[in-house]
């Protein structure tokens, strides 16, 4: 390869800082997305990047003479990271330079979702390529030009005291150059914020708070999800393992003569028979109308309360009176 400072037309003696700017204009301008079917320009992208890492890692290629800069810098990552584009869906970097990102998730469902199990949406955040501009985020027939913030430099000089301050611009985040026309769907950004979903299949009989461990791609990226599952509580039930708890009262009449009950439980409604005599607190156990997990059942246990009249009649005291008697 032939000099890489003379590639990215910069002086030997340079600071690293404008050997990424002069890296980053020369980007923008051959970029593939930008230049279509033009060989040409694809074999001058090519080009800068070779060299870029020649000067940016010497140890790994054999450049003449002159100051090195040890980096650590991917020139596709400075570039996209330039351009604002975020970890997850950066679409451009080439495959074996893409990371995995560790995200966590809350997922609410219902006692009957946790019973069944179900599918469940969940969203991610990502930020993709503007689909229009190709993460130039030039619009169409528009050219870089020079940035009104810095002047071109890249770079914004300002005083606090007796101290002089550097920063890069904001406006062309260091490049010295801005679009002469945004691309007006991304606002020259060059990316989008969106968002991706994806469906996760919890099992039945999930227990509250059990994590589930979900790996999903996006754009060539891998995702590994960490899924905290929250049962919410139920107005009917409350659970205990594989079994399903409830309460329902009857009145005094039935309790004393027996009677035919029909009650909620997660299967449906189902009638059962209220025995004479049946005392306040009495549970009775409906087998197999729990949850079902691991090939096991549980049961739906009821527990039965007697509703007393706050008040009785003169008659009605008298028949009690007789009936005890």
């Amino acid at each position: 390869m032939s000099d890489p400072y003379k590639i990215l037309g910069v002086n030997r003696n340079v600071s690293s800082e404008e050997v990424k700017k002069a890296f980053k204009k020369l980007v923008l301008k051959y970029h593939p997305d930008k230049n279509p079917n033009d060989s040409a320009a694809e074999e001058k992208f090519k080009e800068i990047n070779q060299a870029y890492s020649a000067i940016c890692n010497p140890e790994k290629h054999t450049s003449p003479g002159g100051p090195h800069f040890s980096s650590t810098f991917d020139p596709l990552d400075e570039f996209m990271k330039s351009r604002g584009f975020s970890m997850f869906d950066d679409f451009f970097r080439p495959h074996h330079h893409r990371r995995s990102k560790n995200i966590f998730k809350d997922i609410d469902i219902t006692l009957e979702e946790a019973a069944f199990g179900c599918t469940k949406q969940i969203k991610l955040d990502a930020d993709g390529p503007c689909g229009l501009c190709h993460g130039s985020g030039l619009a169409s027939n528009a050219e870089l030009i020079s940035c009104d913030e810095c002047t071109g430099a890249g770079k914004i000089h300002h005083r606090e005291g007796f101290i002089t301050v550097t920063t890069t611009c904001g406006s062309c985040h260091g490049v010295g150059k801005v679009p002469s026309q945004k691309c007006q769907s991304c606002d020259g950004k060059g990316a989008h914020g969106e968002f991706k979903v994806f469906n996760v299949e919890l099992p039945r009989g999930i227990e509250h708070e059990t994590r589930l461990k979900v790996q999903v791609s996006s754009g060539g990226q891998q995702a590994n999800i960490t899924i905290r599952v929250c049962i919410s509580q139920s107005e009917k039930y409350t659970r205990d393992g594989h079994d399903i708890h409830s309460g329902v009262s009857i009145d005094f009449t039935s309790a004393i003569m027996g009677c035919q009950l029909e009650i909620d439980t997660i299967h449906g409604k189902r009638t059962i028979e209220i025995s004479a005599g049946t005392q306040p607190g009495s549970r009775l156990r409906l087998r197999g109308l729990g949850i079902e997990a691991n090939f096991e059942a549980g049961d739906h246990i009821l527990t039965l309360g007697v509703n007393l009249p706050n008040e009785i009649s003169d008659v009605q005291r008298g028949l009690l009176e007789k009936f005890w008697n």
